[in-house]
């Protein structure tokens, strides 16, 4: 009997080391699961901050366009004068008038076509 006692007691050893390793293989994945799981948590709540400050970002900007003006402008009945640009400020002014093909006179137009011979 003594032998198969010892038999016995290996083979529970044997066994008891097998349930240590799978116990330590499973808690592996469960470690790496939960690291996981806090990385996730705190990337969703730095988003769900940032989300937060965009809503409220949103919210004052809607605010500030839907209050009336204060300083409403009036409108003057004045004429609107574009300025010119910088570099064409000193210009002379006579130039405004837009280009145009002289006019001749219908005698001189009349010559132009026939040749004359002198």
């Amino acid at each position: 009997m003594g032998k198969k006692q010892k038999q016995l007691q290996k083979q529970q050893k044997e066994e008891e080391k097998q349930r240590k390793i799978q116990v330590e293989k499973k808690r592996e994945p469960d470690e790496r699961l939960a690291l996981s799981r806090a990385a996730n948590d705190e990337n969703s709540k730095k988003l769900d901050e940032q989300a937060r400050k965009q809503r409220e970002r949103e919210a004052e900007m809607d605010k500030k366009l839907q209050e009336p003006r204060e300083t409403l402008r009036v409108p003057s009945t004045a004429p609107v004068r574009r300025r010119p640009p910088p570099n064409q400020a000193d210009k002379d002014k006579t130039d405004i008038r837009a280009w145009r093909r002289p006019q001749r006179d219908n005698e001189n137009s009349q010559q132009s076509h026939v040749d004359v011979k002198d």
